[in-house]
């Protein structure tokens, strides 16, 4: 899947010079989304690109320009601690002057960083204490974890055990997880946050969807089984797909031939999907 993960973190500060710098991330703690960044996620030579082509922006927007550059960015204990300069443009030294205003009256400014996670190493899990469960027997080390809050979190949640690419931090008006914060600053519409429209994820789902079928096939055949995590989103997919086919029961008398065959190429790539859910 292409998809660019948005997580924020509070913020507060100072203000120095024409830079920011933050907390951009934390690992071992579990954000409001329901999301653990697993310690060693951010592996050094990920951090190396991203100073070397990551951007500062304004509110995850990725059609407009960059409000700065990275300078640095770094993994001190369990903190991701990333600094940016800004750009001399009037729209960038006016987020510049509102950060660091914010921050001279004590006052909370918020970042986000946006981030491509290896998906083969998500793993799902029915509640924080399965999360902490399984890290356990993966050989973490759980003083690395922030063991009380995970626990205490009941829902479903993944863990992400590593990072592929780092593309961006903002600033932004919500925080997500309350453990980040700026430091010192020298920083959804409805819209993707990796610049794709409704109808390019979709068939970016349906794509994954149809390639979980092919591979679910070949272990069939091997004895094998697709992995439990893997089949936790095929779930989320099939359950959700169902409710919106469910509302579009009965389609409009003018849909065209090509609308009509492709609503139907979809239910028998769905029905082939729970086939072989039923099977496994």
């Amino acid at each position: 899947m292409m998809d660019a993960l948005r997580k924020e973190f509070k913020a507060a500060g100072t203000m120095q010079d024409n830079s920011i710098q933050a907390i951009a991330s934390t690992t071992g703690n579990m954000d409001r989304s329901g999301d653990v960044i697993a310690p060693g996620a951010f592996k050094s030579s990920v951090l190396r690109d991203f100073v070397e082509n990551g951007a500062l922006l304004l509110g995850h927007d990725w059609d407009d320009l960059p409000c700065g550059y990275i300078e640095s960015a770094k993994v001190s204990g369990d903190q991701l601690i990333s600094s940016a300069i800004f750009h001399s443009d009037p729209e960038s030294q006016r987020a510049r002057i509102i950060a660091g205003e914010r921050m001279g009256a004590g006052k909370s400014v918020s970042v986000s960083v946006g981030f491509m996670p290896d998906y083969d190493s998500v793993a799902y899990y029915d509640s924080g204490a399965g999360l902490l469960k399984a890290a356990e027997e993966m050989g973490m080390d759980l003083n690395q974890f922030d063991v009380k809050g995970i626990k205490a979190y009941k829902y479903g949640c993944r863990m992400i055990r590593s990072v592929v690419e780092l593309f961006e931090w903002s600033i932004v008006l919500v925080s997500m997880n309350p453990r980040a914060k700026a430091i010192a600053v020298k920083d959804l519409s409805g819209g993707s946050a990796h610049g794709l429209t409704l109808e390019n994820e979709l068939e970016i789902s349906l794509a994954g969807m149809q390639r979980v079928l092919d591979v679910a096939g070949l272990r069939q055949g091997e004895g094998r089984k697709l992995s439990e995590s893997r089949l936790h989103i095929v779930r989320q997919i099939n359950a959700i797909s169902g409710d919106v086919l469910a509302s579009h029961a009965q389609p409009e008398a003018k849909d065209d031939d090509a609308a009509k065959a492709e609503m139907q190429r979809r239910e028998e790539l769905l029905q082939r999907v729970n086939a072989t859910l039923n099977q496994l």
